[in-house]
Order: C-alpha cells, then structure tokens, then sequence
C-alpha cells in the first residue's frame, strides 16, 4: 500500500532527525519543518488509498501511482542520507551533508505537489481559526486571484453569519451564479437549482463566516460534494464545522511576524528610516510588547498599528502599551474574542473626534456588504458629519468626505478597494471586518447613535425609543414596532434596506411627518403599496437626502418639490418625474432613470439648480438648452440615447465648464472633437465617449488636455475591443505594463507598440 511506504519514509527521518540533532543542529530545525510535512502527506496517502477504489479518474489513480514510486525513491534517498550523517562522524564534512539534504527537499518538493494535487480532488476546503486572524482575508485572496478567476468561470459569495436565513443564503448563491433566474421560488427549488448548476458547471462557492454545525447540515444539501467538479470553500471559527473535506487551520503568528506587520502598517514607505536609532529600539521593544499583548493577532496588530500610523515619539508607543495592559487587566490573552474586542474598543476611542460618528455610520450597512463609497459620502454630508472647516483650497466637502474615509482606512477600521480606472474616485468601495461590526454596533447601540434591526436581531424597545438613528434591514416590521418606532419623534436617520424578501407594506403604519428631526430618508428595495410613496414625506422640512433607488414607485408626487433643505434626491427606476425640480434650490446631487418620463409630457426644467454637483443619467433634451445654468457641476454622468445631430455642439459646451472634472457622454453623436484651447477642457481629469461615432482621429486633441491622467499600466477588458484589427501603441512614455484580458480584441491582426521607453 501507498501509505505503508509512506509511513517507513517518515520513521526513517524521525531517526535521522534525532541524529541530526547531534551533529548538524544548525539544519535540524528545517528537517523538523520536512518531517512536519511528510507527517500531512502520510495523512494525504492514508486518505487516498482509502478512497481510491471510489475514484473512477485515471488521473487519479495515475497521480498516485506517481507517489508510490517517489515515496520508495523518498525511501531510498533518506537510507543514504543516514549514511552520510554517519559518515559526518568520520569526518567526511558538512558540505556533502547539506548538498544530499539539498536533494532531499527536491524530492520531496515534487512528492508535495502531487500530494497537493491529490488534495486539490476535496470539494470541500475550509479555513479554520478564531476571530482576528485572517480568514475572510485568506478567502478573499484566493476569491479574487487571477488563476481562480480563470479556472472558475462561475463564483458565488455569501456571508452566513449568525443572523442565518438558510432560503436567503441560497437565492443570493444562485443570483450571482444564474443572474437570470427568478429569486420567487420555495426553498427547495433554490436547493435543487443551485445543486445542478454546480453539476452542470464548473463553480466555484464561498461561505463566509459558518458559525454553527447545524448552519451547515442545513446548508450542505445544495452541494454535490464530490460529485462535480465544484468547489465549496467556508470559512469558521468552529473546528466541529470543519471536520470533513480539507481543513486549512490558520496560525498565530510568531512574534518577529507580528512586529513585521506592525511596522508596516504604522511606517509605511520605509517612514521608520528617518527616526533615530535610540528611538527605534524603544519602538521595537514596545511594539514587540504591543504583539504580545494584541495575542499574536493579525486583525488587533493591524488595528494598533493604524493607530499608531506615522507616529514617531516612543512615549505614545509606550502610552498604547500601558493601555493594553489596562484593557486586557481583567483577562490577560487572547484566547476568545473578549481581548480581540477590548483592543478594538481602545482603537474607537483614540479615533479623532470627527472620525467617531463617520465611524458609527458603517453600521447602518448589512453585515459583509460592499458599500459603495459615493452613497456612503453623501449620507455622512447629509447627517452634517463632514466639517467645512477641514475643507483645504478648491476642496469640496466631498474631498474631505473622502479624506475621511482615507484617515479610517489608514487606522485599519475600515477596509477600501481601490479604484484602479476610475480617475475621480479614489475608492471604488469599503466594508467592515465582522469584528469591528460588531464593536460598531455596540458602541453606536450604547451611545444612542444608531440601533440596527434585522430579523434575527430584532430590537430593544427601550434602545428604539432613544436612538437618534434607525437602519431596519427587514422584509417587514409589525405593528408593535412600527407604534415603537412612532414614539421616537427625534430620530434623525431612517434607513430602511431591505433584504431578499418581497412586498410588504409596514409603512402605512407609520406617518413620517410626526418625525420633524428628520435629514436622511433611505427607502430602498421596497414595493409600495399602489406604487406610492408612504404619507407624510413632503412634511419633512429639515429632509437632507431621499432615496427610492429600485424602490418600485412609478409616479413621483409634486409635494416631493416642497422639501427646502433636500440636497440628495435618488428616484433612479422612478418612471414619471413631476416637471418641479427646478424648484429644489438647494438640490446637489440628483440620481435619475435615463429613460424616464416627464408629468405633462414637457421637458424638466434645470434652470436655477445653480448648487447642482452631481448629475447621474440625464436625458440630453432635458439639459441642452439648460445647460448653461448647470455652472457647478463638477461631475456630470450623462447616458444620451439619441440620434441627435448636435453632438459635437453640446460636447463643447459641456468642457467649457472650469468645475467640470468628470464627464461621460454614450450613444450621442459627435462626429469631431472641438479643437483645443485654452478655455476648453481645463480641469477635466477624466473622459468617456461611449457610441459617439467618432470621425475624425481625437488623439491629437486629447493629447493636449494639460489635466487628463498619465498611467503607468493601461487593461484591456475581457470582450473589449471585438472588430479591432490594428492597435499601435506610441510615445506613452510613462506605460510600464499592459494587460490584456482573455477575450479581448479577438479580430486584432496587427500591433505596434513604439517609442515606449517604460514599457
């Protein structure tokens, strides 16, 4: 049997690393790490020699053939190299030693990949270990890795959580793997769906954060566990969940790793090469005592870190010691996630005073939600969170919005994606890591700043009445909460996001206007009743921002132009628009249907929205002939389906505009680019002409904009491009890379890439 040879292999080197141990200690510890090893492939064996007669692939059994061969070639090569540890008595050397161990390792690399591959056969991979180090980080990695991407076709992510909803779980798997497919389905549709796609497909699913065994038993019959070629992917804190298929069980770190994170996060760029050498030894005995007290933990040493970003003065290191040990006095050790979170809490209190509510607001989002940053600044303006004393020269409160954002996620309280393409956000999105939820929830909860219902979690009477803030993420509330909900007159924040459920009409048991404190109204995913908005909206004199996005109502009422203060209104998927936005004075950022319909069949009106920001999917005949009142805007998205033979005059108009930075125009005619001047395109860093039917070559004009970006690496995305057949790439004298994604420009016959001195 495989596992026999396998397991000869391994006493022999437990022998020969008790010799080893007398006579070559310096490369004893790595032969540990090789028998360490051997120790998991003999476990590998064991289990593929058990199953093999159930393994109908000739790969299979091809690949452990292989690994019967190497493990007796193992065999052998340890045989004699016992002989030379022998021989290293009688003086033969080291040299010779090291050079037969060099060998050994190169056996047993090749014995690791097979193992590996034998192991790839497990359908079932999961990553175990305790809050704070690394699992959803891990999971994402891999997620999101490019050789993933390309062998999984198909890929599904969900969040399991505690709040678990086992019919929720599986319409959101089958949503991202069958976009098409109904979610109006009973749960064993969903399971007998979800079960063939993965047999029909090659997919690729990950279930974070599986809490309990029984999650799991409900969870585990929508997969053909090997029988696809599929893959489920968990992550848990619960070693009993991670009993069957492959088990990747992360470790603490070691205390060198921990100050090597730690000194990453808080001096980035090599920032510690300019502190003096005394002063570095006191940080790195401080940071030392920091990793020991953070429990050798990624999640708390990176949180600690970003508290001490940029922070030279070893007494502020010294001062965070002290306060760790303070916090942890009354449970020293991380062995539970009580340390995790008392490190955690001490990160929210030495945040800035500004930072604090921005920080408090995360958790009106749903647990392990990407959360897009531009509604994320808006709702923070809206609340008054952004100061406009931190605004810097030609700064909007956007920017220091954003610069928020950039000073949470240098603290490490916040997660953000970048935005590689787009030039006008810095961010794509963020979230929150499920323990810094959870403190966020807490702290918002106990300081009256926001309560959080879901349908697992409900909510406290007695925290509903006192909260300046309610996030509701429900299909429905009752009438016993919403009459709760009633008696809190100064609630300042409604944010109703709902699930994956369908219709339900709480609403009508609440009458908005009774709330006279009001600033933020987010209904978003609900089917009203009569497709109607619930009563009371237009009384709400101090409303900031409304959002109906995907909302249902097919008619916005002329009282919604009453509202004095709103600066946010989002009615994208809203049909008919009253022609009475021109009265919202104070309007900023406006969110439209690009094919909506007007009340009376007559153009909006745009002309006096002298505060306007953000346009987001206008239709051109609404704007032409308002567009020289459009003054403010620093961004506009326009989505022109038209045929109109005007484009090239309207495109002109539009970069004439010194605040314009951000434009974007698609299916609009524009037959030539107006030549540059001085007076054109000064501050424009990003441009998109989509469908313009370009005539004429644009390059020489685009070339001269002063203010669009030069890159260092261009992409060309999968399906882009489809009838190029000539590409000539010159004089981008900044372009260091160029990638080009699989499925793009199929017909390209010829390329030229010239003059390209970076590249």
């Amino acid at each position: 049997m495989v596992d026999s040879v396998a397991t000869i292999a391994l006493e022999t080197l437990l022998d020969l690393l008790i010799e080893e141990a007398k006579f070559l200690s310096s490369v004893g510890g790595e032969v540990e790490e090789v028998r360490r090893q051997l120790n998991i492939m003999h476990c590998f064996l064991k289990d593929a020699d058990r199953r093999q007669d159930r393994y109908n692939s000739q790969t299979v059994r091809n690949w452990i053939a292989e690994l019967h061969d190497l493990s007796i070639q193992a065999k052998n090569v340890l045989e004699i190299y016992v002989i030379e540890v022998v021989s290293r008595r009688k003086g033969k050397g080291l040299k010779m030693v090291l050079k037969r161990f060099t060998c050994i390792l190169s056996e047993w690399s090749r014995m690791h990949q097979i193992g590996k591959d034998i192991k790839d056969i497990k359908s079932l991979i999961s990553i175990c270990g305790m809050g704070g180090l690394g699992k959803t980080t891990l999971a994402t990695k891999i997620y999101n890795g490019e050789t993933v991407e390309r062998r999984f076709k198909y890929r599904a992510w969900v969040c399991v959580s505690q709040q678990f909803q086992p019919k929720t779980t599986f319409q959101r798997l089958l949503k991202q793997l069958l976009p098409n497919e109904s979610e109006e389905q009973d749960e064993d549709t969903l399971v007998r769906k979800l079960y063939q796609v993965q047999r029909d497909r090659k997919c690729l699913l990950v279930l974070n954060d599986v809490w309990e065994v029984h999650h799991w038993n409900c969870l585990r019959r929508a997969f053909p566990i090997a029988e696809a070629d599929s893959k489920v992917l968990l992550t848990t804190r619960n070693q009993s969940i991670a009993s069957r298929g492959y088990v990747h069980n992360l470790k603490y770190f070691d205390e060198d790793e921990g100050w090597e994170l730690l000194q990453k996060i808080a001096f980035p760029n090599n920032y510690s090469q300019e502190i003096r050498t005394t002063e570095i030894k006191l940080l790195e005995e401080y940071g030392r005592e920091i990793v020991k007290e953070c429990g050798y933990l990624p999640l708390p040493i990176s949180v600690i870190g970003g508290t001490l970003r940029h922070e030279k003065a070893s007494i502020e290191w010294k001062n965070v010691c002290r306060n760790l040990d303070s916090y942890l006095l009354h449970g020293r050790g991380l062995e539970n996630d009580k340390g995790v979170n008392q490190i955690l809490d001490l990160s929210y209190n030495v945040l800035p005073y500004n930072l604090k509510p921005c920080f408090l607001y995360l958790a009106c989002f749903k647990e392990d939600e990407e959360i897009d940053i531009e509604k994320l600044y808006l709702l923070w303006m809206a609340e008054g969170m952004i100061c406009s004393e931190d605004k810097g020269r030609g700064e909007s409160l956007r920017d220091v919005a954003e610069r928020y954002l950039f000073e949470l996620a240098n603290r490490c309280m916040v997660e953000v994606e970048t935005d590689k393409l787009a030039l006008y956000n810095r961010f794509k999105s963020c979230r929150l890591h499920d323990m810094i939820r959870d403190m966020c929830l807490s702290k918002g909860k106990k300081e009256g700043f926001m309560e959080v219902i879901d349908k697992k979690m409900g909510g406290e009477e007695s925290s509903i009445c006192k909260t300046n803030r309610l996030a509701i993420h429900m299909e429905g509330v009752d009438n016993d909460l919403s009459y709760r909900i009633g008696e809190n007159k100064n609630i300042r924040s409604f944010i109703f996001l709902k699930t994956d459920w369908r219709d339900s009409f709480w609403y009508n048991y609440i009458t908005f206007g009774i709330f006279k404190s009001l600033k933020v109204l987010v209904l978003e995913g609900y089917t009203f009743e009569n497709i109607k908005l619930p009563k009371g909206i237009e009384k709400l004199k101090l409303l900031k921002l409304l959002s109906l996005e995907n909302s249902g109502v097919e008619e916005l009422p002329p009282s919604i132009c009453k509202l004095p203060c709103l600066q946010t209104l989002n009615v994208k998927n809203t049909m008919r628009l009253p022609n009475c936005i021109y009265k919202m004075k104070r309007l900023r950022h406006l969110f439209m249907k690009d094919d909506h319909e007007r009340v009376g069949g007559e153009k909006l009106k745009f002309e006096g929205l002298n505060e306007l920001e953000m346009v987001d999917d206008i239709w051109v005949g609404d704007v032409v002939n308002d567009i020289t009142h459009l003054l403010k805007l620093p961004k506009m998205d326009m989505d022109v389906n038209t045929n109109r033979e005007d484009g090239s005059t309207l495109f002109r108009r539009l970069v004439m505009y010194h605040s314009l930075h951000y434009l974007r125009i698609t299916h609009c005619r524009v037959s030539k680019l107006p030549a540059y001047e001085v007076q054109l395109y000064q501050n424009v860093i990003e441009l998109q002409l989509v469908g313009t039917r370009i005539e004429e070559y644009p390059m020489e004009i685009l070339e001269k904009l002063p203010n669009l970006y030069v890159g260092r690496e261009m992409v060309c995305r999968a399906t882009g491009f489809p009838q190029l057949r000539e590409l000539v790439l010159q004089r981008l004298l900044n372009l260091m890379g160029w990638r080009v994604e699989k499925g793009a420009m199929l017909n390209r016959s010829s390329l030229l890439i010239a003059e390209c001195s970076k590249y």
